[in-house]
């Protein structure tokens, strides 16, 4: 069909908050847990990733791995679908080895349910607004975020700063 679908999303905590258009293409393996295998179409577009589920015991890939695969493949800009119909702003994780400050792309998050209009190839474009009520939300989080990286790097401590 015609017409623009508009998808709301949340900004990570890292990356860049500038506008980027492109298409998307949908990373190969989608979770991007491992090199991804379709660099060449990435290039240029939008690269779609989803979080890895709670399911997922062993080795979860952070998002900013997630991200860093995709921006190494050439993507303007990076597309989280949350596991969950929720939205929440990507952040560092500790178990994350690349440095988040090397994203200079737009990352966002969507919730579960907006997969299904997240089609390979449509064509996309990345804006920011900033409601009050997302301000808010993602202000809640970072707290959240800062106390639980504040009590791992504690805990680190405790445990002779081990990766």
């Amino acid at each position: 069909g015609g017409g623009e679908a508009r998808i709301a999303c949340m900004h990570a905590l890292f990356g860049r908050r500038t506008e980027v258009s492109g298409r998307l293409v949908w990373a190969e393996p989608p979770l991007a847990d491992r090199p991804l295998l379709n660099t060449n179409a990435l290039h240029n577009n939008i690269a779609v990733v989803q979080r890895d589920p709670e399911s997922k015991r062993d080795g979860r890939v952070g998002f900013v791995d997630k991200a860093a695969r995709a921006v190494a493949a050439g993507a303007v800009g990076v597309v989280v679908v949350n596991f969950a119909e929720k939205l929440l702003a990507p952040w560092r994780w500790t178990n994350d080895s690349c440095d988040a400050d090397a994203i200079q792309v737009p990352v966002v998050c969507v919730g579960a349910e907006a997969a299904p209009q997240l089609r390979e190839g449509a064509e996309c474009r990345i804006t920011f607004h900033r409601p009050q009520a997302a301000a808010a939300a993602l202000e809640e989080q970072k707290r959240a975020v800062d106390e639980e990286v504040a009590r791992g790097e504690e805990e680190g401590a405790k445990e002779g700063g081990e990766k």
